[in-house]
């Protein structure tokens, strides 16, 4: 049910910046003016790119960057509410499934979607790397 005046939620939880885009652009486009959007990131996304021993600050320096551009793209499709955990990108199995499925809740506690969008890479990922 639909109570007039008031905007849907929708949380969207994706594995690292630009799979929001990827993977939910053209949903978030079309209904930005129709619904509230948050978007919550699980990796960085950016560490797996660098060999080992490459400095850290270098690292940290790339991911801010994935990070401006992604809330670039945000603003141009009107989301205004997101979160970036930076857990290991590409490193999901070394963290307890648990844990991420603890992110995960606590977002939709204080989210209180009524629709919830989960980009299934983050779970598939897991599973395929354990």
């Amino acid at each position: 049910m639909k109570l007039k005046g008031i905007r849907e939620k929708v949380l969207i939880v994706v594995a690292h910046p630009d799979d929001e885009v990827l993977g939910c652009g053209g949903y978030l486009s079309k209904y930005k003016n129709s619904k509230e959007f948050k978007v919550i990131f699980i990796g960085e996304g950016t560490s797996c790119r660098f060999q080992k021993g490459n400095s850290n600050s270098k690292i940290k320096i790339e991911i801010l960057n994935r990070q401006k551009q992604s809330i670039q793209a945000l603003k141009y499709l009107d989301v205004k509410s997101f979160e970036y955990y930076n857990l290991p990108c590409g490193r999901f199995n070394s963290i307890d499934i648990i844990d991420i499925n603890k992110i995960i809740e606590q977002e939709i506690k204080i989210f209180r979607q009524i629709l919830f969008l989960l980009i299934i890479q983050v779970i598939v990922i897991t599973i395929i790397e354990l």
